[in-house]
């Protein structure tokens, strides 16, 4: 197991470390993989539909499709999980 001392970058736990950013540095930190990859997409538009408001527009769909998905998956599990429900 690497340790901070013997590695830059890694935890005691073995782990990847996370450093504090200078003031004028800003860093917003992502998963890996298709997730982290997706979610770097969304915060792209965010910073870009700051300046274009026809890309906020279609970011405040895209965001209301997201929710308006997620509620229904909800409803969904929560009637599997009702008494009686589905599965």
């Amino acid at each position: 197991m690497a340790t901070s001392t013997s590695s830059p970058g890694w935890s005691r736990t073995g782990g990847l470390r996370a450093e504090p950013m200078p003031p004028g540095v800003p860093v917003a930190t992502m998963a890996v993989g298709k997730a982290g990859a997706r979610n770097a997409a969304v915060f792209a538009a965010q910073v870009l539909a700051l300046a274009d408001p026809a890309l906020a527009a279609r970011l405040d769909r895209f965001k209301g499709e997201q929710a308006d998905a997620v509620a229904e998956q909800s409803r969904q599990l929560r009637e599997q999980l009702a008494p009686g429900g589905g599965a």
